[in-house]
């Protein structure tokens, strides 16, 4: 049997910095991805996409009122003043 080799702490090091500047990473994804948004989809002009279009029949299944809402500001995201 094959003596067993120690593994110099040191080595350990680079391994552990790399680990938590990964997981560093990832956490502050979902900040990055809300910074750059582009254009809301709420607010969208355009057509629809074939995928967007298959699932708002599921989304908006359960919905009683269709179209677009007059009483919200969509530059401002806010609900308009009367």
């Amino acid at each position: 049997m094959a003596p067993h080799r120690h593994i110099p702490r040191r080595s350990m090091a680079p391994t552990a910095v790399a680990c938590a500047g990964f997981a560093l990473l990832c956490a502050s994804m979902p900040f990055f991805i809300t910074k750059n948004q582009s254009e809301s989809l709420y607010s969208k002009e355009g057509a629809l996409s074939s995928g967007a279009i298959r699932r708002g029949v599921y989304v908006n299944s359960g919905s009683k009122d269709v179209g677009v809402d007059k009483e919200w500001d969509f530059k401002n995201h806010a609900r308009k003043q009367q």
